[in-house]
């Protein structure tokens, strides 16, 4: 499918979604934080920061989640896409440079208007 990539360096491609009750529940115990790993088997913990709908695609926010207090965490978006075989819902990377500003940019704003 264009626009998404299985060579970015921190790509999810099979990683499972985390289910919508799971992030309804982190206002009440906490964030969200999964593992994710790169093709070369390096494990990272990212944490959920927020989710939104753009264009009927669904799309996930997330930075580093164990990184020193003096360094600024990084953000990483993924677009949720549903598995055909299975029906699970995946993250895929997103490629497209204009859609990926674009995505980040509506996240940006939610993050500061809250």
């Amino acid at each position: 499918m264009p626009g998404r990539s299985n060579t970015e360096v921190k790509h999810v491609e099979k990683k499972k979604a985390p289910p919508q009750s799971r992030q309804n529940e982190e206002a009440d115990f906490g964030a969200t934080i999964i593992s994710i790993s790169d093709e070369e088997g390096n494990e990272y913990n990212i944490e959920h920061l927020d989710t939104l709908e753009h264009n009927g695609r669904e799309y996930m926010s997330f930075c580093e989640a164990d990184i020193p207090d003096d360094e600024t965490p990084s953000m990483f978006v993924f677009e949720v896409v549903e598995d055909e075989e299975t029906g699970e819902d995946l993250f895929a990377t997103i490629d497209d440079e204009t859609l990926l500003e674009e995505i980040y940019e509506l996240f940006m704003e939610r993050l500061y208007d809250s």
